[in-house]
């Protein structure tokens, strides 16, 4: 797939607000890099990345009153 995996996860982490989501976008961003370096994601791609996630920090979370995720700041 080459760059388009890294474009394809950026394009779907790219301004996200669902808790679970961002969970999971985290854990998907971290793996890409990890797993797979720069072979499969371009230097603007990466720059892109690197903008989103950071926009998340600092993480100020604090589940709504009837959460039934159970997802907490802490998560």
């Amino acid at each position: 797939l080459g760059f388009d995996l890294g474009e394809g996860v950026v394009g779907v982490i790219e301004e996200e607000r669902d808790p679970r989501n961002l969970m999971m976008a985290f854990a998907l961003g971290r793996r890409l890099l990890e797993d797979f370096g720069n072979t499969c994601i371009s230097q603007e791609a990466l720059t892109t990345l690197f903008e989103s996630l950071t926009s998340y920090f600092p993480i100020t979370f604090t589940p709504p009153k009837d959460d039934k995720y159970g997802i907490t700041g802490d998560d």
